[in-house]
């Protein structure tokens, strides 16, 4: 069986090509642009700690030495000064809203009831750091005693307990709507101070912010397609010029055919699925002379023929081994 082969349409093949140049200009502006990327990421722009200590200062003992930091226990009757440091570290960004607030608070278990009777505050509208080191809270125990047996009197207890004095530390970010808590409570005891610390206040806020790089590129086009479409085009583009520059069998065809066109019929039918394969024209040539026959040639193909009797015998020009 022979299959029919039609010449190439070099014009066809020629506006390919050109299509595919102006294709391929346009994948390579889309990967040789600087390419604009952006990145979402995340940044810390409010931090702060915050500390409440004691320092107590001794009489000479050999049980604790003269200055004790944070002491769990303090007993009366060596005690020269008890001292309540504040330290505080608060870092901000863009001019945010921060509340610092130190108090002290007498909570009586019996009777009960608490009263605030020191209170500070201060407001910032900060950007950048504010820092206190070692700061002091002024704390007068006696003086918030006898004020706490006053309030117990006034109710009619007349053998009150003895209150647990509060200091608290508290920042407050209102842009953020963050809080955060710190302090130490002193509970008295029989010739003691007990004191209990709460764990120093962190808070942190970050924002999402976007890192961008490069600039827009004109043309707004994934770079992936980009790549996709230039390699595709540069294939195409070899296919094309191949098919354009190949030996071109129309002249060799015109040719024969005019070499030949006392015995040559054109015609338009296809050609019979079952034929002899001759290898050269001559050699058609040769049978067209046995036998006597026309060579049939079918138009805008390569195919020549010869019918005789029940026999087809047919030559594709560029076929020739």
């Amino acid at each position: 069986m022979v299959s029919i082969k039609k010449p190439h349409n070099k014009k066809i093949w020629l506006l390919i090509l050109l299509a595919t140049v102006v294709i391929l200009i346009f994948s390579s502006i889309v990967v040789a642009e600087p390419r604009y990327y952006e990145k979402n990421m995340e940044k810390q722009n409010f931090n702060s700690y915050a500390d409440v200590s004691i320092v107590s200062h001794l009489k000479n003992n050999s049980l604790t030495g003269n200055v004790v930091k944070n002491p769990g226990i303090i007993y009366t009757r060596i005690l020269n000064n008890m001292t309540v440091r504040l330290s505080m570290d608060i870092t901000a960004e863009d001019k945010q809203p921060v509340t610092v607030i130190c108090s002290i608070t007498a909570v009586s278990p019996a009777p009960s009831w608490s009263k605030t009777f020191e209170s500070n505050t201060t407001e910032l509208l900060l950007s950048g750091s504010y820092v206190v080191n070692s700061g002091v809270v002024p704390l007068n125990l006696s003086n918030i005693y006898n004020k706490s047996n006053s309030i117990d009197k006034q109710l009619g207890y007349t053998d009150p307990s003895t209150p647990v004095i509060n200091i608290n530390i508290t920042i407050e970010n209102t842009e953020y709507n963050l809080c955060s808590f710190t302090g130490l409570s002193i509970h008295t005891g029989n010739g003691y101070y007990k004191i209990s610390y709460e764990t120093p206040a962190y808070m942190s806020n970050n924002i999402e912010y976007k890192v961008v790089s490069g600039n827009k590129p004109i043309i707004n086009f994934s770079l992936t397609y980009g790549y996709i479409i230039e390699l595709a085009g540069i294939a195409v583009i070899i296919a094309s010029i191949y098919m354009l520059v190949a030996p071109a069998k129309n002249n060799v065809l015109k040719k024969l055919i005019e070499d030949n066109k006392d015995r040559i019929v054109i015609i338009k039918e296809p050609v019979p699925v079952m034929a002899h394969d001759i290898r050269s024209f001559d050699e058609l040539l040769k049978l067209s002379d046995i036998y006597q026959e026309p060579i049939f040639y079918i138009e805008n193909t390569s195919i020549f023929f010869i019918y005789h009797g029940d026999n087809n015998y047919m030559y594709v020009e560029g076929d020739d081994n």
